[in-house]
């Protein structure tokens, strides 16, 4: 065909097939040839040529893509799949697909930020072997052809991410590429930083009172040691203002190692995130109400998940009554769960339920915390109680929870992206 000397030929006298395709082609050779030198030679098929193999990974696309969604694709006999998934796959992550943002395998791919996390697999300093590769390019076009059969993503959308699957594919196919990713998955990978500005004479006057305390820190913040030793960290970091009676640091942030892992494989469009340097945000209470004195206002413990929601939904039904009568609301809710128990305890089970409740969580999953073996008098379940506030209105925990996953599904609804 190259030479224009090749001509189709039908089979006992039928017209030649797909001669649409091969005049196509025939007219986009035509073109090429009048803007470029085309050089040909011959390279022995599956000997390991990089093009070669790319060609016939287009081959086997553009095969596959023609068949009707509506139809599982025709595949050729293959060798029988390996049990399990190859070493370093990010499927063993447990339940990482079940909450996944990219509900299918085409947007996982999209979304994808890395070559192997295209492949759903982490990078590694070994070298991994051909046909490693190829089996994960496998799998995940076969789950891509999946997701097109079943109608859940356009044809352009899987197109592209089988195009990039194939391209990382044979990209990872050099051993110089491997390296290459390694190299980048060691260096760390900054999600953002933030300009932290601190009271520097009331974390002097804090380390003259309470310099030898450690309570809060441990590893916290970025120091694992005494009050006096996190003042320190932060004094060396910074840069003081205001003739030195403030001092401005920059903290800076980045995801945990399943967290990147997830976040580059494109499971997840975001993940929380940890300070990896001085964070005075992460401090103890007493400490950080010192560091900020007379600069911001303390909302630990203020309810600052469901005033956050508030602002954002407008509620005025269980979230509002919440955040008006937090302290009758918990009280009374305290002696419920945990009856006979001191209060402090009681607060702790009651912000254990209501912060599960709080994430999506379910009304009972604070006896994970607080189980029936340590606590026996423990309430068996919140369903179908209530309380009263301060006003004699009813609180129930049930309405409390239906109005957070009220507000999640509509928040959701008009993000444009979940994080």
């Amino acid at each position: 065909m190259a030479q224009g000397t090749w001509k189709p030929r039908g089979k006992r006298g039928n017209a030649p097939a797909n001669m649409e395709l091969i005049s196509r082609a025939k007219d986009m050779l035509g073109e090429a040839e009048q803007r470029h030198v085309i050089k040909w030679e011959w390279v022995k098929g599956h000997s390991g040529d990089i093009w070669n193999e790319r060609a016939e990974q287009l081959a086997d696309e553009g095969r596959e893509m023609s068949t009707s969604p509506t139809e599982a694709p025709k595949r050729r006999e293959r060798e029988p799949k390996p049990k399990g998934n190859p070493p370093g796959d990010l499927r063993t992550v447990g339940g990482v697909r079940g909450v996944s943002y990219a509900a299918n395998e085409t947007r996982r791919v999209r979304l994808s930020q890395t070559r192997w996390g295209c492949l759903n697999r982490r990078a590694t300093p070994q070298i991994v072997r051909r046909k490693d590769i190829e089996t994960l390019v496998r799998k995940a076009r076969e789950e891509i052809m999946e997701d097109r059969r079943r109608g859940i993503v356009t044809e352009e959308e899987a197109r592209a991410s089988v195009a990039k699957v194939s391209r990382c594919g044979v990209e990872l196919g050099e051993k110089k590429i491997q390296q290459g990713e390694w190299k980048k998955w060691r260096s760390k990978r900054f999600t953002r930083s933030k300009e932290c500005v601190t009271n520097a004479n009331g974390l002097e006057q804090i380390v003259i009172t309470h310099g030898e305390e450690t309570k809060g820190m441990h590893g916290k913040g970025g120091v694992a040691g005494t009050w006096e030793d996190a003042v320190a960290k932060l004094f060396a970091a910074g840069t003081p203002e205001e003739e030195g009676s403030r001092m401005r640091s920059t903290t800076w942030y980045v995801y945990s190692e399943v967290g990147r892992m997830l976040y580059e494989a494109g499971h997840v469009t975001g993940s929380r995130e940890y300070s990896d340097t001085i964070d005075p945000f992460q401090w103890p209470e007493k400490l950080r109400e010192a560091a900020f004195w007379g600069i911001g206002t303390e909302l630990d413990d203020s309810s600052a998940y469901p005033r956050a929601l508030l602002a954002m939904t407008r509620d005025t039904g269980a979230c509002a009554q919440f955040v008006r009568e937090k302290e009758t609301i918990m009280r009374e809710y305290g002696k419920l769960m945990l009856p006979g128990s001191e209060w402090e305890e009681q607060k702790k089970c009651v912000k254990q339920a209501v912060n599960a409740i709080d994430m999506d969580g379910g009304i009972d999953a604070w006896k994970t915390k607080f189980p029936a073996s340590k606590y026996p008098r423990a309430i068996k379940t919140l369903k179908n109680t209530s309380v009263k506030d301060s006003a004699g209105m009813d609180f129930s925990m049930d309405k409390y929870r239906e109005t957070q996953l009220a507000a999640t599904k509509s928040i959701e609804k008009g993000a444009t992206r979940m994080i």
